[in-house]
């Protein structure tokens, strides 16, 4: 019988180095997005979806009426009886996609959309910024545990060197 061997450890270390590479560049640019676009872009994409949710049921409101009132009467119907009255369940049952029709499904898509994605967009800018500084101030590639230590004891020793200077003086 073969002996189940670990992973290789040269292997491991070049795949969290290029793990680390990876992220770098991601946060890099992620970190060069003005506000303005992190905000707006999706903020607009949800009011398309939104729009989007409202013209597809217009329309298929105008078609039942080409069919005829009794068709529109039964759609109204199935509205009232499956249409949760409170506000967090319709937006859960539009999430989830249980609401009678598509477009309403696609409205409710579209304004949680339109609170959400412009806060994660502003955060994730926020948080990528920080990433870069906290980075540029270690004054490495990546920011490694040990290192950041070494960092932190090292300006902690050169405060402490200075103060007694300034007191022997």
């Amino acid at each position: 019988m073969s002996e189940v061997k670990g992973p290789d450890k040269g292997l491991m270390e070049r795949l969290r180095i290029g793990a680390n590479e990876i992220f770098d560049r991601f946060a890099t640019a992620l970190s060069n997005v003005e506000y303005k676009s992190a905000i707006g872009v999706p903020a607009t994409v949800s009011a398309m979806v939104l729009c989007g949710g409202l013209c597809y049921e217009a329309f298929s409101r105008g078609e039942l009426l080409d069919q005829g009132w009794t068709h529109y009467q039964a759609y109204k119907d199935v509205l009232a009886n499956s249409t949760p009255s409170d506000l967090g369940e319709y937006l859960k049952a539009g999430l989830m996609n249980d609401l009678p029709s598509f477009g309403m499904n696609q409205v409710v898509q579209g304004v949680v959309a339109g609170y959400v994605t412009p806060v994660v967009g502003a955060v994730s800018v926020a948080l990528a910024r920080g990433y870069t500084h906290l980075k540029e101030w270690m004054g490495q590639q990546s920011p490694d545990p040990d290192a950041a230590r070494e960092v932190v004891l090292n300006q902690q020793a050169d405060l402490q060197r200075n103060q007694s200077a300034s007191l022997g003086s």
